[in-house]
């Protein structure tokens, strides 16, 4: 599909020539909009507001005053026999053709909309023939690419976008019954069978005997009032099954397909590998079990009741929804502001929409002689019922100390020693690295890692450090246990050049892990509640900007690296506590200096890892970072492990010396009365007579005031406070209170 056919190209376009448009999934046949059916996508702020969500999309029209007849006739010379029909009778037509050679016609009613209608189907060799035609409350795609043929739909002379919605030939309903009527008539020719003068009518099921007996799972008693003939109803009674997680799904969808209400077989049946072809293809995404609950009591289930215990009220649906989510599963979790559920193998969070579906499928569920209405007001009821009943506060706070990879959950013991056992949900793990672990690392970093590796930091015994170290960080990063450290540390990737590979560590970080572990929130919005939710969840905090020094000294960063509970915010919802265990590292070409000096809280808690070397432009490689993390993943990981292995029975990081000078000579560059005094400020002012610190403090300013244009002076009580500490052990100077206040003075030598 090309750009021009998107939605953002066609649908303003669209719009203007009369049309009702909708964004389509690309490469599908339906939107991923809830209730698309009840929004007026004649409204341009609508169109405007879904171009900006959906810019790549497909258009779908919506039908109801347009009218679609489609010829769903995969046999070319009846296909163009129908359409040759329909323009004798009715008129011509635009003709869009997606899976060739069936095709759709469309026209625009004269008179009230249409439902959809449709002729019987036939089923020949597998293939299917009927027409249908759609009507009021469906779409069909008009500009895309098909998710069969993989090609985009294409247009038999003018498309929509070229012919206005005024433009079109009118129709009735009466014509088109009769034609319907006329193509009912020859499918029974060419099949066969019987003329059938009526139109297909949808299916009634069967009045339940006196005798039948309910099933005991209700999910197998609620699909005995389906019919699978249905295409819609087979489609999204799989999709529920899907999606319902149940390790039956399969099966049962395979039985129900195979045989209708009334014991007969399917028309569309094509055997159990058909069914298990479109049972594997589904990804359902906005349906649940709820939906063929309520499906079934519309036609003729009375055992809805059972599933509230005879109560219908928010607790009551409640514990519903944990049975219906627990089936072969764990129960949820409240924690962290968020629902989780266990999807094997990790924790993952259930987003707003989808906890609000599983209320919305009950929609219109008849329950004895009442039918739940699922409003705002009702769906939210249930969900804080269900928070309640799933909470465990503190569940994600201290997780199992391992790393959750692909073959299994790799449990570190006291010891550092590493062992490879099952995944479980009381590991509390929430992310997985694409990673098989088979054991300790038999070789060391070659190709591209060791290219990467030697261009960023060298060759040196210190360079083999520093890079030691890096797998250290990946290790602890890996396992989501930064902030359970006894020395917890936040990792400042310093280049001053450019070319120095720092980036490119930072993606090697980033792509080894799972985009959910991942976040990129600076400093500065530590502080914002809104904003520091996103910490929750997640292993790794990698930004590019370090922000002023003023947020790097606060008091929210010293939290976020240290694991305290923090407060935060989820838009609707109210402030929360919850515990940090991301691994922060910030890159950054430039460091900050510090008003007021440095706090040693801050100096604990940071290390800077310099990389001094610019790479030659002819070994640099675009994407590298990225590459290396596809290419050595195992390697990488096995590293890292053995690496984590030491630093948890440790409890802190091996830093090398030249990591270590770099820490401290940032903040030592930092603080200007410990430069000053680096620079011989006492020997200077302070000859043989005492000097007041409130006069000295006057002489520093003037004497740095060249140097940071009175930018980052520190206050009087910060500079007293400075002397005092660095004079406490000074051979030659000491700060004493006399009868004029805080004095600095050489000492006496005895």
């Amino acid at each position: 599909m090309s750009r021009s056919e998107t939605y953002a190209a066609l649908a303003p376009k669209l719009l203007d020539a009369g049309y009702e448009v909708l964004p389509i999934v690309p490469n599908q046949k339906r939107p991923d909009i809830t209730g698309w059916t009840d929004i007026n996508f004649r409204d341009p702020k609508t169109v405007d507001q879904y171009i900006r969500q959906c810019p790549s999309y497909g258009v779908g029209l919506k039908t109801g005053d347009v009218v679609v007849i489609d010829i769903d006739c995969p046999q070319e010379d009846l296909a163009i026999e129908f359409q040759n029909r329909c323009f004798l009778l009715l008129g011509e037509a635009p003709v869009r053709i997606g899976k060739a050679p069936k095709r759709a016609l469309y026209y625009r009613i004269d008179g009230k909309p249409l439902d959809k209608k449709a002729t019987q189907r036939y089923c020949a060799d597998g293939t299917f023939f009927q027409v249908e035609v759609l009507g009021e409350g469906q779409q069909c795609v008009i500009y895309g690419v098909h998710p069969d043929t993989n090609a985009p739909y294409n247009w038999v002379g003018d498309s929509l976008e070229h012919l206005p919605f005024d433009q079109l030939v009118p129709v009735t309903e009466e014509q088109i019954d009769k034609l319907l009527r006329e193509f009912c008539g020859r499918l029974g020719q060419v099949f066969g069978k019987e003329l059938i003068p009526s139109l297909q009518e949808p299916f009634q099921p069967p009045t339940p005997l006196p005798n039948k007996l309910s099933n005991e799972d209700p999910l197998i008693d609620a699909l005995g009032y389906l019919d699978p003939q249905s295409y819609e109803m087979w489609i999204s009674v799989g999709h529920a099954l899907k999606a319902s997680g149940r390790k039956d799904a399969q099966e049962l969808f395979q039985n129900w397909s195979a045989i209708r209400p009334d014991g007969s077989i399917p028309c569309n049946y094509r055997g159990a590998e058909d069914v298990l072809s479109k049972f594997q293809k589904f990804k359902p995404n906005r349906t649940s079990l709820n939906a063929i609950f309520t499906k079934a009591s519309l036609n003729g289930w009375a055992e809805a009741n059972a599933l509230f215990d005879g109560i219908i009220s928010h607790t009551s649906i409640a514990r519903h929804l944990i049975k219906t989510l627990t089936e072969d599963a764990p129960k949820p979790v409240f924690d962290e502001g968020k629902l989780w559920t266990y999807q094997k193998p990790q924790w993952q969070p259930m987003s707003a929409s989808e906890q609000r579906l599983l209320v919305q499928d009950l929609d219109g569920m008849r329950v004895g002689k009442k039918v739940i209405v699922a409003n705002k007001s009702f769906i939210d009821g249930v969900i804080n019922e269900l928070w309640s009943m799933c909470n465990r506060e503190g569940f994600f706070a201290a997780p199992a100390i391992g790393v959750n990879l692909t073959n299994g959950f790799v449990k570190i013991n006291s010891d550092g020693l590493a062992e490879l056992t099952e995944h479980d949900p009381s590991h509390a793990k929430r992310h997985t690295i694409d990673a098989v672990w088979t054991g300790s690392p038999t070789n060391s970093p070659t190709g591209t890692l060791q290219q990467l590796l030697d261009g960023c930091f060298g060759t040196s015994d210190e360079s083999e450090r520093i890079k030691r170290l890096l797998f250290q960080i990946i290790g602890v990063a890996c396992a989501s246990m930064a902030t359970d450290l006894t020395e917890p540390k936040a990792f400042v990737f310093y280049g001053p050049t450019a070319a120095n590979g720092k980036s490119q560590i930072l993606d090697l970080i980033r792509y080894l892990m799972p985009a959910e572990a991942v976040t990129s929130l600076p400093p500065s919005d530590f502080a914002k509640e809104q904003f520091v939710a996103n910490l929750i969840g997640k292993s790794a905090n990698l930004t590019d900007e370090l922000s002023s020094s003023k947020a790097i000294a606060s008091d929210k960063m010293k939290q976020v690296i240290t694991g305290d509970m923090m407060t935060c915010k989820i838009v609707y919802q109210p402030p929360f506590a919850f515990r940090p265990q991301a691994l922060n590292i910030f890159a950054t070409n430039t460091l900050p200096s510090f008003q007021g000096g440095v706090d040693s809280g801050v100096e604990r808690r940071l290390a800077v890892i310099p990389f001094d070397m610019t790479i030659p432009k002819s070994d640099r490689v675009v994407g590298l970072g990225r590459k290396v993390a596809a290419e050595h993943t195992d390697l990488i990981i096995a590293l890292a492990i053995e690496e984590l292995g030491t630093v948890l029975s440790q409890g802190y990081f091996d830093l090398p010396t030249t990591v270590v000078e770099a820490t401290e000579q940032w903040f030592h560059d930092a603080d200007l009365v410990l430069m000053w005094l680096d620079d011989g400020g006492l020997e200077r002012h302070v000859k043989e007579k005492p000097l007041a610190c409130l006069e000295l403090f006057t002489r520093f300013k003037d004497d740095v005031r060249d140097i940071t244009d009175g930018a980052f002076l520190p206050g009087h009580k910060r500079f007293v406070e400075t002397l005092r500490g660095n004079l406490k052990h000074d051979p030659e100077f000491e700060l004493v209170r006399l009868r004029d206040g805080n004095t600095v003075r050489r000492r006496l030598l005895v």
